[in-house]
């Protein structure tokens, strides 16, 4: 019956040409998903949030979660006005030509396992966007390093406080607290770093090059890393692998 029912859905997802009865069939599939404020969409192969989503539901919903789906995109957000919490978690979605809308309500951001590359293109695509912004993880994406190999090592420190230095509303990341040293650090970054907007980054093209070897390797660690889901919830176990390749896109000079 799961079957049917994600064949059905994806049916309605997929249809652009709605005929009357084909309209009622697709609020009727919409319904199973929203409940109470909540919509959840779990396992569907879709590149994109659909449009009607937002369209009945999204003046209601405070929480959205669209896990182990094929998003690419963000599009389709900016109807969803009341947005709380957005989980988008193992999914495509890359640092690439996708702009979040403005949600001034949004106060978690989780887009856990993903295609995430560049930091720099992933924060001025978010920038301003999210004043109200508490909670944001971004665990097992290529722009991330390593958490779970060492959270105190030096790449991390650089990734956090580059994040930090950007969204100074937030009050934990990566489901470590924000602590007052790396606050006063990122607000001393500040001073000194100015970012380009998400414009700037749509016409620059490609961002940093790479040498073939280094290529390599951290294409075969966003290999190892994209094969392999992510949950959260408390471990005895902590993941062994090798380091991070760190932050390419920082440079150190601005840290």
């Amino acid at each position: 019956h799961h079957t049917d029912h994600m064949e059905e859905t994806q049916e309605v997802v997929n249809n652009n040409e709605t005929t009357e009865p084909e309209l009622e069939k697709r609020d009727a599939t919409l319904d199973k998903y929203y409940s109470d404020g909540k919509i959840s969409m779990v396992g569907l192969d879709i590149t994109e949030i659909p449009s009607y989503l937002g369209e009945k539901f999204g003046h209601i919903t405070t929480q959205l979660t669209i896990s182990f789906c094929q998003l690419t995109h963000v599009s389709n957000l900016e109807s969803f006005t009341c947005l709380v919490s957005l989980v988008l978690d193992n999914n495509e979605i890359d640092s690439n030509n996708n702009i979040f809308p403005s949600i001034p309500t949004l106060e978690t951001l989780w887009i856990n396992n993903n295609n995430i590359e560049y930091l720099d293109r992933f924060l001025a695509s978010i920038g301003g966007k999210f004043p109200k912004l508490n909670y944001l993880s971004l665990l097992k994406n290529p722009c991330c390093p390593n958490y779970f190999v060492g959270k105190a090592s030096k790449d991390y420190q650089k990734y956090r406080a580059e994040v930090i230095k950007e969204i100074p509303t937030l009050k934990f990341l990566d489901s470590s607290p924000v602590t007052p040293e790396e606050m006063n650090d990122a607000k001393k970054l500040k001073q000194t770093v100015h970012r380009p907007t998400a414009d700037q980054y749509a016409k620059q093209g490609e961002g940093y090059s790479v040498s073939e070897e280094q290529g390599l390797q951290n294409q075969k660690l966003q290999n190892e890393n994209r094969s392999k889901k992510i949950y959260f919830g408390k471990t005895d176990c902590i993941p062994d692998g090798p380091k991070s390749q760190g932050n390419r896109f920082i440079v150190d000079k601005n840290l």
